[in-house]
């Protein structure tokens, strides 16, 4: 299990909730999706190991500051490398075709995302004490 969407699908399975779910709306429910959302949002044994350099930071601010459709290579090496840091992951950057091998990159980098928040809270906090 993987995280909170793995535990709210066993439980349906076991009392047969997901049995009836599937014989209204098919295969297709819309089941897997919300348990991927839910295992993305709450996982389990996921934490990070490092926290961020400072010139991460920094990268990381500037990169998050605006909204984007496109991640050149060089930006993904770095996001990546950052990544493995924080996580002390073995990820590697995507290649090949985009459809392919960004799925795990973009959950990756929204999950480096949500931890750089935090950490920025968690800055502007402890400089609001001062």
């Amino acid at each position: 299990m993987t995280g909170a969407g793995d535990v709210v699908e066993a439980f349906t399975k076991a009392t047969g909730i997901k049995s009836v779910v599937e014989k209204f709306f098919g295969d297709d429910c819309g089941c897997g999706d919300r348990k991927d959302q839910l295992n993305d949002m709450l996982p389990f044994g996921v934490s990070a190991v490092n926290c961020l350099e400072e010139d991460d930071y920094t990268y990381l601010k500037s990169f998050f500051a605006r909204p984007r459709t496109r991640v050149n290579s060089s930006q993904q090496n770095r996001l990546v490398d950052i990544y493995n840091h924080v996580y002390g992951a073995n990820m590697l950057p995507p290649a090949g075709c985009a459809t392919c091998s960004q799925k795990g990159f973009i959950k990756a980098i929204n999950k480096l995302h949500k931890y750089f928040d935090a950490a920025q809270t968690l800055i502007n906090t402890t400089d609001e004490e001062e």
